[in-house]
């Protein structure tokens, strides 16, 4: 039997908090939500600030919003276990502990917590098989 960490923690989310994604930010340092609904933006906003999250920039593209923001290792990993990676991003690895993300060859970790995938991307790979 083997002890492999590979469940991440689960947590449902209501459909008005379902879109949003969280990834490693591209082009800067930081971390990013992606697809944050406007009607809970404000609550997202407020609680990453009451977090000492540092709100680097926000983009508004209609109905949903996405920041980049730098945060505690302790937040990020904790949004990684919420929230899943957006389609064509790799899963981000939190530590047993769920208290960071791993970085590097630390994240090849065998007792790491894996973010959970795009569900749509699971609902796509799942009609292929």
């Amino acid at each position: 039997m083997s002890t492999v960490a590979t469940a991440s923690i689960s947590v449902s989310t209501p459909p008005a908090w379902s879109t949003i994604r969280f990834r490693r930010a591209k082009d800067s340092k930081g971390w990013a939500l992606l697809g944050i609904p406007q009607q809970v933006y404000p609550v997202v906003a407020l609680r990453l600030f009451e977090q000492q999250a540092r709100l680097l920039s926000r983009h508004n593209d209609g109905s949903f919003t996405s920041v980049l923001f730098e945060a505690p290792p302790p937040l990020a990993a904790k949004l990684a276990c919420v929230f899943p990676a957006p389609p064509g991003c790799e899963a981000l690895r939190i530590a047993e502990t769920g208290d960071r993300i791993l970085p590097g060859k630390a994240s090849k970790a065998v007792n790491a917590i894996y973010q959970q995938p795009d569900p749509s991307t699971c609902e796509l790979a799942a009609a292929y098989r």
